[in-house]
């Protein structure tokens, strides 16, 4: 008797469960795995095969045109999706550095595309940062955002380039665009520097809620951070 099990997440793919009975004897495989088109069904195949019986052809011809199927499947989603998100510092402690700023924006890139999304600019200032990057729909938004603000603020900790605890307030910005957009995104995030002598973050950040027509309470908007420029 075989017990096969198949769940469907719209956000990461499929997921297996897998148990069976073989005369008197039950033994169960559970197997738990993503597939995802950058995966190959033979690596999967294998751990099936090294945990299941041999004498279970069936079990492994079913998983074998289940994920045959689900691939071919996969392999038609086509996706064009740019995101600019926008996060900040929780206070004058937790400011930026020009000295690390570098290397945080290098970290926080590579956890970005270490979820196969791909960093086109990446750039802030002393209270707060802006990354656009194109977004695949193998993961949440929230989720990725979690990652990259988690993560991040371990990072600054262990390097110890703040006194006391790093952390950024909580929730985000994040904006879409469309391919014709791009450049000018990637040339406003690389000027940076230059924009914020003449604006300041709130009002930056107000006018891109009011641009996409975002509601938004007051009540919850970033709290400004106060910090000398240097």
């Amino acid at each position: 008797m075989i017990l096969f099990a198949i769940l469907l997440c719209p956000t990461a793919g499929p997921w297996f469960f897998c148990s069976f009975k073989t005369g008197t004897s039950q033994k169960k495989v559970k197997i738990k795995t993503h597939v995802t088109p950058d995966k190959e069904v033979p690596n999967f195949l294998a751990r099936v095969y090294k945990r299941s019986s041999q004498n279970l052809p069936c079990l492994k011809q079913i998983i074998y045109l289940y994920l045959i199927n689900v691939t071919k499947k996969m392999a038609n989603t086509y996706t064009q999706i740019h995101v600019q998100s926008v996060f900040v510092v929780q206070n004058r402690a937790c400011i930026i550095h020009k000295s690390w700023k570098e290397e945080l924006y290098k970290y926080i890139t590579g956890i970005i595309q270490n979820h196969n999304h791909k960093v086109l600019a990446i750039n802030g200032m002393p209270d707060h940062i802006h990354v656009l990057f194109g977004f695949r729909p193998t993961q949440s938004l929230s989720d990725l955002m979690q990652d990259i603000k988690g993560d991040s603020s371990k990072w600054i900790k262990a390097k110890g380039f703040v006194r006391g605890k790093f952390s950024w307030q909580e929730g985000y910005g994040a904006f879409s665009y469309s391919k014709s957009h791009v450049d000018r995104v990637i040339k406003y995030i690389q000027n940076q520097e230059q924009h914020h002598k003449q604006k300041t973050f709130t009002k930056e950040y107000l006018e891109l809620l009011q641009k996409f027509e975002v509601d938004y309470n007051e009540t919850y908007i970033f709290k400004p951070v106060e910090y000398d420029p240097e």
